[in-house]
């Protein structure tokens, strides 16, 4: 029994010398787990907004290519619209001239 006394108190003296280091080791375990997880949702935040920002700009294109249709129409019936006054003022002319 003596014996296990002692290997009880040389434990017990090892484990009151060390275990500051221990508790330290454990405690930087934690914070290095914690910040693996905020790095891995900082990742995850990235992709979503590099997603985002590709579907942003494939809307965006889509808009700019619905509104260059739109305008372009709008020119063309302007186009029209003015060879026709253009035509009737020839016209005019060309009677008023006789």
């Amino acid at each position: 029994m003596k014996k296990q006394e002692m290997i009880d108190n040389d434990m017990l003296v090892i484990i009151d010398s060390v275990w500051q280091y221990i508790v330290a080791a454990v405690a930087v375990v934690v914070w290095l787990i914690r910040l693996e997880n905020k790095a891995a949702e900082a990742h995850r935040r990235i992709d979503d907004a590099e997603e985002q920002k590709q579907k942003d700009v494939k809307q965006w294109e889509r808009q700019r290519m619905e509104d260059n249709n739109a305008l372009q129409t709008f020119r063309n019936e302007t186009n029209a619209q003015l060879r026709e006054l253009r035509d009737d003022i020839r016209r005019y002319f060309d009677k008023v001239s006789k």
